[in-house]
């Protein structure tokens, strides 16, 4: 397996409508994390804990420049409109497709006159996401 950095990596979600919209280049950092929750089955006959794994999640946090004819289109119905985005983030030859929730588009101006956005999502049909 390579190593791989993250330059050259790309985002691309869907607006309101369901159209893919690539905002790689708005995106100034973003957090993805994959969880595993798990849950305890220990009967009273053991003396460790015993789990067994659970439900997978998915969430995203975005933290970009503002483009209004970039990511804002993607995300400024966000919130009048809770439907379903494909987010799919490309890094190398790897690609992770996933239907998520956005519950949150915050716009801020810097005290040195920067306007970003930071947008919150989670995963929202019960399919586990993969790599592929």
């Amino acid at each position: 397996m390579t190593k791989l950095g993250a330059l050259g990596a790309t985002v691309t979600i869907d607006d309101e409508l369901g159209s893919g919209t690539a905002i790689s280049n708005d995106v100034l950092s973003l957090t993805f994390n994959t969880p595993v929750g798990s849950f305890d089955v220990t009967g009273i006959d053991k003396s460790a804990m015993e789990r067994l794994q659970g439900l997978q999640g998915f969430d995203i946090s975005l933290t970009m420049a503002f483009n209004q004819g970039g990511a804002h289109t993607v995300f400024e119905s966000v919130w009048s409109n809770a439907v379903d985005r494909t987010v799919v983030l490309q890094i190398g030859s790897q690609t992770l497709t996933v239907e998520c929730k956005f519950s949150d588009y915050t716009i801020t101006r810097g005290a040195d006159g920067s306007l970003n956005a930071t947008a919150d999502g989670e995963v929202s049909n019960a399919v586990a996401h993969a790599w592929t």
